[in-house]
Parts: structure tokens; sequence; C-alpha cells
């Protein structure tokens, strides 16, 4: 079997981040994926003090490890490791056949060698802050503070930044299952139990970890909403700019602007709005039963049946608006010429993601049919008009005009991430990369 370039095994790694191994421990994952990617096709032939020092494990942990990993049923026909003997080590480097017993050593079962194998390119940028977030978290740096704090205008805050088997793993889960803009839409307790071998307990304390130590900028929790989301996992936004991935994402080559959104305000205080309408308009108008509600002013006479009286509104409030940046930062990731039309057009990729996620609720339809289907159109139109000023506000920060920018997005700009500060109310930080 040829031995390809390291990389090639990304995407097998991710995979396997992704996936329910069988509920393997979290030591013997964490095992696994680092054989994956530094060994790949190759065996592993390194003492268990070698392993130790070199994956930053326990040798009792490394060993457990290793048996786990040998006796699993990986539910590929086989476990995931099997036994390798490699040849006895010379002792003074000049021997010609050194003497004394077969080193134990492991390699990846056949059928992971075959995925390997079969595995086409590799993963990208996405790969390389894996590789990172596993090899590394154990060194001091300093840390960029979290946005939606208000050290975050005070520059760059230092602590220690040892993260241990379990957080590594972790971090590289979340980001193996990072979409666009760093966002991990299903972040839920259970889900990342599952993938990781922890305890839901174990997963919540170290994603608070995670976030002290600014590799996760944004966490919002799960909730079972009255209406709008209705039921939702819990979500993350990971950080691009973490000092530890400075190497890999070319942390020179990123802006950061921050500007107000006046467009996302209705969105971000939809909640509060609702509670404080008062009407006086017959039950069935003010309702907007039994209508099509085809224009904004009859949209918002829906308002108060759908947003009003939300038991976790606090929570609700800021996973809608995360949810609306997320959606900001996917149009400025796509066609840019399609967004800053003077023709009112329809992102469909984005518009049905917001359908799809939002306004899925069978409630909705309870009220009226037509609101569903109205309320994505009325979030596309904001988040459609917050994404073209931050495109105005960009432009501006960087002297040039409004088209000079758009030649700058479509050529040279890309990985844009839009963040809200919730510390003041309609403001958000716009980050990308400027290839130079």
């Amino acid at each position: 079997m040829v031995i390809k370039s390291l990389t090639r095994s990304d995407n097998v790694a991710v995979g396997l981040l992704k996936v329910n191994t069988s509920g393997l421990s979290v030591e013997a994952k964490y095992f696994l994926v680092r054989v994956v990617l530094e060994f790949a096709e190759q065996p592993v032939s390194l003492s268990v003090s070698e392993l130790s020092e070199r994956f930053g494990m326990g040798r009792a942990a490394v060993k457990r490890a290793r048996d786990e990993l040998l006796t699993s049923d990986s539910g590929l026909g086989s476990g995931y490791l099997q036994k390798h003997f490699a040849p006895a080590r010379s002792r003074t480097g000049l021997e010609a056949t050194p003497r004394g017993r077969p080193r134990r050593g492991v390699i990846l079962s056949e059928p992971l060698l075959h995925q390997i194998e079969d595995a086409e390119g590799d993963a990208g940028i996405r790969g390389a802050i894996l590789r990172t977030a596993l090899f590394g978290g154990r060194k001091r740096v300093n840390c960029l503070a979290t946005r939606d704090t208000p050290e975050s205008h005070g520059g760059l805050k230092e602590r220690e930044s040892r993260l241990t088997v379990a957080g590594r793993l972790l971090l590289a889960a979340l980001w193996a299952l990072a979409g666009e803009g760093g966002v991990v839409k299903d972040a839920s307790h259970s889900r990342l139990s599952k993938l990781t071998g922890m305890t839901q307990l174990r997963v919540r304390d170290q994603l608070r970890r995670l976030q002290r130590l600014d590799y996760i900028l944004i966490m919002v929790p799960g909730l079972t909403g009255r209406l709008v989301p209705g039921r939702a996992p819990g979500m993350v936004v990971l950080n691009y700019l973490h000092p530890e991935f400075a190497a890999v994402c070319r942390a020179d080559r990123y802006r950061m602007v921050r500007t107000l959104c006046d467009p996302l305000l209705p969105i971000i205080r939809a909640y509060e709005d609702a509670d404080k309408i008062e009407t006086s308009y017959p039950h069935g108008v003010a309702h907007g039963e039994g209508r099509n509600l085809s224009t904004t002013n009859d949209v918002s006479l829906g308002w108060n049946r759908v947003f009003s009286g939300e038991p976790h509104k606090e929570r609700a409030q800021r996973y809608l608006t995360v949810k609306a940046c997320e959606y900001v930062s996917n149009l400025l990731n796509g066609d840019v010429r399609h967004l800053m039309s003077s023709v009112y057009n329809i992102n469909a990729n984005v518009h049905s993601c917001m359908s799809r996620e939002l306004f899925a609720n069978s409630g909705l339809a309870r009220i009226n049919r037509h609101l569903p289907d109205n309320l994505t159109n009325w979030l596309y139109r904001g988040v459609r008009a917050a994404a073209r000023k931050a495109i105005e506000d960009v432009a501006a920060s960087q002297g040039v005009t409004i088209k000079e920018m758009m030649h700058r997005i479509e050529s040279r700009c890309r990985h844009f991430q839009v963040i809200p500060d919730f510390q003041q109310i309609g403001f958000v930080m716009v980050t990308y990369e400027e290839c130079i």
C-alpha cells in the first residue's frame, strides 16, 4: 500500500470526530484520532513513554486507550487498531541485525486504512485548525478578549491555556462539526457526549472552560421556545482568531470592523417589543387570522401572538440574534454582486435555512397558514439589509468605494464572520480574511 501525504487523513479524522464511535472512552477516541492524523497508514512502534510524551497523555492512559482500541468493535468488522510487531532497536546504532524481542506496536485496522487510501484531498483550513487543536493547548498564550465582554475593547489578556485530553478532543470535535463562519448549529450536550465519550456534565464543564479561554466566542444553550424557534439545540460560534490558530489561519490577514447594524434592531428586539405591544384591534385582525400577511405592517400584527409571552425570552432572543448574524455571514460569503444588486433578490439557500431552522413550528401555521412564509420573508429582508450595511461600513473603514469593496470581496476577501455585541444592542463585529 502506497503511503500518501498525512494530510490526506484529515478527512478521515474529521469523519471519526463527527460520528458516535461505539462508546469509546474520551482517551481512546483522542488516541485514535491522533494515530490517524500523525501516522495514517504507517505502524506505530513508539514505546508507551514516547507516546505519552508525544500525545500529552499519562502512561496509564496510553495503555488503557491502546488496549481499548485493540479490543473494541469498530462496527467495520474488526477493531480500530490491530497489533503490529516491529524489529528490535539497535542499542548502539552500529549493529547490522539488532538482537532482542520485537517491539510491540499497533497499526490502524484494514477498514480504516482503506478509508485513508480512498480519501480525496484534505480538509483544508478546517483540517489545519483541527490538527492544531489536538496537538496544542499546553502552552502559555496571549488570548484575545471575548468580543461580548467589556474587556474586548481593552486589548489582550494573558492567561494560562492548558487543555486536557478531554478539552482538546472536544475542541477538535467542535471544529469538525463547524460550518461556515465557525458556527456549530447543533452543539447539544447529549450529541457532544456521544461523540466524545464524556458525560454530559463533563461536556458542560469543558465547554465553559473553552469559552473562558476564548476558543469559543459565543455559546447559546438549547431551548424549547413557545413558537419561534420552538425546540432548538445549543449552538456554538468558534474563534478563528485565537492565537493558537494564528499560524494556520494567517491572523495577520484578518480585518475587524465594529459597526452599528441598524437593520438588525427589529430582529434583536422582537420578543421585547412584542411584549410591549398593546393593540385595540379585533381578535382576528390583530393576530392576522384568515388573511395573507403580505406587508411589513401586516406581519407586525402577528408579532403579539408569535413573540409575546415567551417563557425563555432572554435565551430565545439571544438565539434569534446569533442566528440572524449567522445568516448575514452566509450572505457575505456568497455572491456579493447578487447581494448588492439594486434589484431585490433572494439567496435560496439562506432563505430555506431560515424557514427550516426558525419557522418550522406547526403552531405558526395554525395561527395563519401564510405566517411561516411571511415571517421568513420579513427576517430575510432584515438580514439582507444588514449584510448590505456591513459591506458599506467595511468599505468606509477601508477608505474605498462600495464598488471597489465588492471587487475586493470577489477577488481576495473570504471567511466573513459577523458576531453580535451583547453589551451594546445593535452593534456587531465583522471579521474577514483579506489575502494580499
